[in-house]
């Protein structure tokens, strides 16, 4: 079962680094992370970070700052290519056991 991270990374791209370096620390590995946001300063330096290993989506930005939230992960939904969804702002950090904890609950439940 494969698993989708998505990201919402506007206004934190101080933290981003560490949060996309603790979701490439899984020890489930099959899952993608899917990094959304409107505008980065410093998505050059990401891209050269993480190079393959993240996708980047680029999205308007929508003026209401609850809706811009929803809206981005809403386009994220569209282009998920997991079973189990797991969302993160860029300023949130996973435990190296958290996708493989959570899948084999739901796979125990079933």
């Amino acid at each position: 079962m494969k698993a989708t991270i998505l990201i919402v990374g506007e206004g934190k791209e101080k933290y981003l680094n560490k949060t996309i370096k603790s979701c490439l620390n899984q020890t489930y590995k099959n899952y993608e992370i899917i990094l959304i946001f409107s505008y980065l300063n410093n998505l050059k330096f990401l891209k050269n970070n993480f190079k393959s290993k993240v996708r980047y989506l680029k999205v308007s930005k929508q003026l209401n700052p609850l809706r811009d939230q929803f809206f981005k992960i809403k386009q994220g939904l569209k282009c998920s290519k997991g079973d189990f969804i797991f969302l993160l702002d860029g300023d949130d950090e996973f435990k190296k056991n958290k996708l493989k904890e959570i899948i084999s609950l739901k796979n125990k439940n079933h």
